[in-house]
């Protein structure tokens, strides 16, 4: 069982020498035996949804759904999981987190065993709406798990990590999803999809769970705990996510219209980006602040979705990539481990579901809209009209004055 306190800010200076009479530190571990095992488990969840998620609107279009048919279910998935988010964050900071992984775990496999087995427009509504409920469980209980098991020392850099499994599986599910629907059909596809989930509950069992409570040697007004400090970032996130909604609903349509083939490689690429840059960016966020990469990421997201807008070839489409890749990479690793590095371990559990919850209401938003737009326009203007949104990102953050002293207070780590 491993000890871990809450992830506080450690103090403004650290000494650049250290006596020769005193021995040197050794930094706290990240990659301990939980939180590898906790990131495998991260990592299937990811790919099974990730094998699904640009999929599924090809699959409702053969059943004969419309662009606004499908904008709305994608909509579906992500409203189910932000209702059952924090409703799975409570339960998981009162219960215990074993509880709500393993209901994550079985009720996201049921799902996608029936997605092969139940036919039609009608059964699909229900199965995306329940394919969110588990969804939201299960990412909530894994993302918990993990913070308790990150030095708070660290905790920039191991947030980093454990989110490069999610970066992995972006960037390989989509294609693998894609080749299978495109070659085998949707049989194949769900097939897999349950196959990641198996492995992913084979992973989940050998985890040693911590229990919960104040630490020892911790003061009891640690325990204090104000939910506007996650929901700041977590807004700004969900402002970024809409313009996301919109690329995983349509893109794959959008690619289909302009006559390029193996567009699964865009998530390839733009998932890549993040894993190479994210511990970067985590150490960056350790040493000197969230506020430094957090403007600079959202003007590269901008200019992704203005180039994608644009696009009409297979390089144009990679480039955006590139840059949609490492625009998200540096604004969500800002937003994300912001929201949870003033928070008390007990309420670790609801700071995640707040900060899941936002980012999914962003992408179940955007696809909606996106595909309303789709319908009254095209999908060019669709695009530009969504990064010119991320605008709205840069109000919120430069009018909120607390938001701000956050990151000032950051930028003194």
């Amino acid at each position: 069982m491993e000890n871990r306190t809450a992830p506080l800010p450690p103090p403004a200076v650290t000494p650049s020498v250290t006596p020769s009479a005193t021995p040197s530190i050794t930094p706290d571990p990240i990659w301990t035996r939980n939180f590898l095992l906790v990131t495998l488990v991260n990592l299937f969840i990811f790919l099974a949804h990730q094998i699904l998620l640009p999929t599924t609107p090809l699959y409702a279009r053969t059943l004969g759904a419309s662009d606004t048919t499908i904008g709305l279910m994608a909509g579906l998935l992500t409203v189910a999981a932000v209702l059952f988010r924090y409703i799975a964050g409570t339960a998981a900071d009162r219960f215990g987190r074993s509880v709500v992984l393993w209901i994550g775990l079985a009720s996201l496999s049921v799902v996608t065993v029936l997605y092969g087995i139940l036919p039609g427009l009608a059964a699909f509504f229900l199965l995306r709406i329940a394919h969110g409920i588990g969804w939201g469980v299960v990412s909530t209980a894994t993302a918990t798990v993990a913070t308790d098991f990150i030095p708070s020392s660290r905790f920039g850099l191991g947030m980093n990590y454990f989110s490069l499994s999610t970066s992995l599986a972006i960037a390989f599910a989509p294609v693998v999803g894609i080749f299978l629907f495109t070659r085998s059909g949707s049989g194949a596809l769900f097939a897999a999809a349950f196959v990641m989930m198996v492995a992913a509950t084979v992973f989940a069992f050998p985890i040693r769970h911590i229990s919960l409570g104040v630490r020892p040697g911790r003061q009891a007004t640690e325990v204090r705990y104000s939910p506007w400090k996650t929901i700041r970032p977590s807004l700004t996130m969900a402002i970024i996510c809409i313009g996301y909604g919109a690329v995983i609903s349509f893109l794959p349509l959008f690619a289909q219209e302009k006559g390029i083939e193996n567009i699964g490689s865009y998530f390839t690429v733009y998932a890549l980006s993040m894993v190479f840059l994210r511990p970067w960016f985590g150490r960056l966020a350790d040493r000197h602040g969230y506020g430094r990469i957090l403007y600079p990421g959202i003007i590269l997201l901008g200019g992704g979705l203005l180039i994608l807008a644009f696009s009409t070839s297979y390089g144009a489409f990679m480039v955006s990539a590139l840059l949609y890749g490492i625009g998200f990479s540096a604004t969500q690793a800002t937003l994300q481990t912001l929201s949870a590095i003033h928070v008390p371990v007990a309420r670790l559990g609801v700071a995640n579901a707040i900060f899941f919850m936002l980012f999914d209401g962003g992408l179940g938003i955007g696809s909606i809209i996106a595909g309303f737009l789709a319908a009254w326009t095209d999908y060019r203007t669709m695009f530009l009209i969504m990064a010119f949104m991320l605008v709205a990102a840069v109000i919120f953050h430069a009018v909120s004055d607390r938001f701000s002293a956050d990151f000032s207070a950051a930028r003194k780590r």
